[in-house]
Parts: structure tokens; sequence; C-alpha cells
């Protein structure tokens, strides 16, 4: 097995040495999430992510790397896939009720790293979301 070595530290280490995200790093950290999910999405054979957390997002000096893929699996296998998987705080809901899995469950993962980013906390489902504005919360 070859693999890259990456200099860098995780988006959650990251983002637990900082006073606060600041916005701009909230917008740009997204928007780099945003461009991998999407290229995964739209390959001629999409792939499914299905583990978008703080822990597998590592900050470099040329920007985020995604890595860890060891729950993708093609889209085109999402129906029939029945194992539960992902990170509780980050998995969307259905990956853990053995319902059929499309892009949407990425795109509930990089809401709630966005949520992380802002907050510095993780959401847990059972907790109603507080508004991110509140001071109390950064």
């Amino acid at each position: 097995i070859i693999m890259e070595f990456i200099d860098g530290e995780s988006l959650k280490s990251y983002v637990q040495k900082q006073d606060y995200l600041s916005e701009y790093n909230l917008v740009s950290f997204s928007l780099q999430i945003c461009e991998v999910i999407l290229y995964l999405h739209t390959l001629e054979n999409p792939i499914l992510y299905l583990d978008m957390k703080p822990d597998n997002i590592i900050v470099t000096s040329q920007g985020l790397k995604v890595v860890d893929f060891g729950s993708a699996i093609r889209a085109c296998d999402a129906c029939t896939y029945n194992n539960a998987m992902g990170t509780v705080g980050y998995a969307a809901p259905e990956q853990y009720k053995g319902m059929a899995l499309d892009e949407r469950a990425d795109i509930y993962g990089i809401g709630m790293v966005m949520y992380y980013m802002a907050t510095k906390t993780i959401f847990a489902q059972k907790d109603r979301i507080k508004n991110i504005d509140e001071k109390d919360i950064i």
C-alpha cells in the first residue's frame, strides 16, 4: 500500500485551536469541501463519501484535503447497501435506518461539518439546532 504523506492537521484540531473560525475561513473551507463532494458526485460512476467529519479533513498550506474513503461506495450500489456507516453527529439519519442512500447523505454531512466549524460543537440529532449567531455557542 502506498499512501501520500499530507503535511497538515485535522480540521477538528485546527478548529479547536482557534478562538473562533473567521467568516472567510468558514466560507473558504466549506467551498473546498463542496468542491470535493461535487467532483465525487459528478463522476461517470458517482461516489458517495458517507463519512464527512472534521477528523477526515486535513488543513494544509495548500488548502483542505479529504481523506479516509473507507466508507465510500458507488452511488449505483447505495440502494442495496444495508450496513450502518458514518459517524454519529455527522452522518445523515438515513445512514442508520437502513434506508436507500444518495447524494443527500453527503450534503447532510457537509452541513454538520459547517455547523461544527461555526460552533465548535457536534450536533446531536436529538437536540434542537440553536441559532449559531447566539454568543453563548461560539
